[in-house]
């Protein structure tokens, strides 16, 4: 018995289609997920800061109660006032009399009845007042006696008592026995 010859296998034929054909699946984005995910950490975080803040706050409403129960209860309206930081002293404002200037002579060349030419400064300020304001400046005007011309000046004080003044004056006196000195004016608060 002779076997019969092999038929080929039949090949798998494709199943006709259902229906129309389908479209290749498209990703789906996840753009929408990390805009929300962004929002939400955002929203976190302020709401995360605004909490502590309240916290803080109340924390700063409970300290003022403590002190507030810890301070004495007034006893009349006066009382009852709002306490005022201490006053500011007060300065007067000085006075030219309050001053005195000291004058050295530094050089003196006389001409017989002609006078003398002579070279001086004023070494020397004292102030015999109630007090200077220390953050104040003071602007001095003073004049010379005993020269022969009148001649005025002017210098500034600190309230802290140093003062800037001209190092050399030049004048002239009408006789060898006149004496220079110098008187403050004016005074004026800068």
């Amino acid at each position: 018995m002779t076997n019969p010859p092999a038929l080929p296998e039949p090949s798998p034929q494709p199943a006709p289609p259902l229906g129309p054909p389908m479209p290749p699946a498209k990703k789906k984005s996840k753009l929408p997920w990390i805009i929300g995910a962004v929002a939400l950490v955002v929203l976190l975080c302020f709401g995360g800061c605004a909490a502590v803040l309240a916290a803080a706050g109340d924390a700063a409403d409970e300290d003022k109660k403590v002190a507030q129960s810890a301070a004495p209860t007034p006893r009349s309206s006066a009382a009852a006032a709002p306490a005022t930081s201490a006053a500011a002293p007060s300065y007067p404002t000085p006075k030219p009399s309050d001053f005195k200037l000291k004058v050295k002579m530094l050089d003196k060349q006389c001409f017989g009845s002609a006078g003398c030419n002579v070279e001086f400064r004023i070494s020397d300020l004292t102030y015999s007042g109630s007090g200077l304001d220390p953050d104040a400046t003071y602007e001095l005007s003073y004049k010379f006696k005993g020269l022969e011309d009148p001649m005025i000046g002017t210098f500034e004080l600190e309230g802290d008592g140093s003062y800037r003044i001209a190092e050399r004056e030049f004048g002239s006196t009408r006789r060898s026995s006149d004496k220079v000195t110098a008187v403050v004016t004016e005074v004026e608060v800068m």
